[in-house]
């Protein structure tokens, strides 16, 4: 059917043949999942805006689902700045987005809240609290709720939307309920790679117990777990955890002109090997814990998933991104973070005082080296406290960027391609292990 290249997260990209097959299977996968009640199945009367690559797979995914029903699609204008006002002209039917889109929703909402005078914000948290209780009995609208309180936040999407997608990445608990409050309807997230044409597990409509995983395999998709001894991950365990693998109908046959990457990639039985560790819930549902093909040692000899730090400390208020990185020769991480303005400015003054805070510009507060010692003890002792990571897996050392992380480190679904943020930010790396000896 098509080459479609990978993001190239981890080093070069490479073009996985697609099938017509394998666009077909994800397509028959929407509508089963829809006439059997356990997803949303598409129709003549949905509306599709595309506004992911065009040379995504999921936007692929999305885009024959769509056609396959005589579903209208809208194209963006191409401006990130217009997008909202793109969605509100359009007003879609279902909205797909990474998780960090969905944060920076949650996270804006939740601030605007806490500005507003005591009234609303008391009407806000009474309507939360009341749908959450709602959620528990997969119920999505509420009569009163909605009109008083979450009407405006609904038509941010347009009003019409009956169904959320999120894939590429983690996301959080809070924030699948959030957006089940906010937009009154399911939020339905997949897991899966270009080499699957995107479908490998996809939570169930309606099922609470996937809160938090991926979900479980869709049809004519088989998946394993396959020990990784070196960081621990064995079917052994309890819950079993292993290196993800799958095979079947939307499983790719290679990648272009690349044979020894394909043969790295596909094994002798045909089982495709992600690089992602999962393990399985007692549900059934596949939880994504780790990355196993950006992995490092360090000098003591411990291996780290960068990705697994990155997804602790992006949960403490301070951290709007994060990059963790690390050293064979270096006996510990160290991590380049863009800040949340207002946490770091309020750190700031509790560290330098308030007077001393307006005296400087924001680029030298992110530079101040008793703001950056400030920010690693804050950070280190509520990773401590959660209990998430290992003692070797605490960064020890910061630098600070006041902007957002430049374009070109992350691909179009928001993954960080690792090797480009290094290169990027080498002199500030450079500088954090220099401070340590």
């Amino acid at each position: 059917a098509f080459i479609c290249f990978t993001s190239g997260t981890t080093g070069r990209p490479k073009g996985a043949i697609i099938t017509h097959a394998m666009a077909t299977a994800m397509h028959d996968q929407f509508q089963l999942g829809g006439e059997h009640g356990s997803s949303v199945a598409f129709g003549p009367d949905d509306v599709h805006l595309s506004y992911l690559p065009m040379a995504h797979v999921c936007e692929i995914v999305l885009q024959v689902s769509s056609l396959a029903v005589g579903a209208r699609i809208g194209f963006w204008q191409g401006d990130p700045r217009k997008l909202m006002s793109d969605v509100a002209e359009l007003k879609p039917t279902s909205f797909a987005a990474t998780p960090m889109m969905y944060n920076r929703i949650y996270d804006r909402v939740w601030q605007q809240v806490s500005k507003e005078g005591w009234i609303k914000a008391a009407m806000f948290h009474a309507g939360y609290k009341s749908k959450l209780t709602w959620l528990s009995g997969n119920f999505h609208s509420h009569a009163i709720w909605d009109k008083a309180v979450f009407a405006p936040l609904k038509q941010l999407l347009g009003g019409r939307v009956r169904v959320l997608f999120s894939g590429s990445a983690p996301i959080l608990p809070e924030v699948v309920s959030f957006l089940s409050i906010a937009f009154s309807c399911p939020v339905i997230i997949g897991y899966g790679l270009t080499e699957g044409m995107g479908g490998q597990t996809m939570t169930l409509l309606n099922d609470r117990t996937s809160t938090g995983t991926v979900g479980i395999p869709v049809p004519s998709v088989q998946i394993k777990l396959v020990d990784v001894p070196e960081m621990g991950y064995l079917t052994s365990n309890n819950p079993q955890s292993g290196e993800i693998c799958f095979k079947g109908a939307t499983a790719f046959p290679g990648y272009l002109d690349d044979e020894p990457a394909t043969r790295e990639t596909i094994d002798a039985e045909g089982w495709v090997h992600t690089g992602d560790i999962g393990s399985w819930d007692a549900s059934g549902n596949l939880r994504i814990v780790d990355r196993k093909k950006s992995l490092f040692k360090l000098a003591q000899g411990e291996y780290v998933s960068p990705e697994k730090v990155e997804t602790v400390y992006a949960l403490h208020e301070l951290v709007k991104d994060v990059f963790v990185t690390g050293d064979s020769a270096r006996p510990f991480l160290v991590a380049v973070i863009h800040p949340h303005r207002e946490r770091l400015l309020e750190l700031a003054g509790r560290v330098m005082g308030e007077a001393a805070v307006k005296r400087v510009t924001y680029e030298r507060l992110c530079e101040d080296p008793d703001v950056r010692a400030a920010v690693v003890d804050l950070l280190s002792g509520w990773v401590a406290g959660r209990g998430d990571l290992l003692g070797f897996e605490v960064v020890r050392n910061v630098a600070l960027v006041p902007a957002p992380f430049p374009d070109e480190t992350r691909t179009a679904t928001d993954k960080k391609i690792r090797h480009v943020a290094k290169k990027v930010y080498e002199a500030k790396i450079k500088a954090m292990y220099n401070e340590a000896r």
